[in-house]
């Protein structure tokens, strides 16, 4: 088993409705198959804009928040806020 080099680790923190999560977007995307609560999709597209290399983070811990899914990119943060209920936020440009 490797261990990894903390010191090259970035985190992002997000605090969205009682949701917290943090992600290494240098680090942790290239292995976003292997955790079960993070996809990486090519491209989202919000109101005619292409939002490249975007990551849905799931919430599968934190049963109090109302949060389900966060699309999010390196470039732009957060650009997608779906609930529990199917209500989605956008980025608006």
């Amino acid at each position: 088993m490797e261990q990894s080099d903390a010191s090259n680790m970035r985190y992002f923190e997000y605090k969205i409705l009682d949701f917290d999560f943090k992600i290494d977007f240098d680090n942790e995307i290239a292995f976003a198959d292997d955790f079960p609560y993070m996809e990486l999709i090519d491209n989202l597209i919000i109101n005619q804009k292409t939002y490249i290399n975007v990551v849905i983070y799931t919430n599968t811990e934190n049963q109090v928040s109302n949060v389900l899914k966060v699309f999010l990119n390196k470039e732009n943060g957060i650009l997608r806020i779906q609930t529990k209920e199917n209500i989605i936020w956008d980025l608006i440009n």
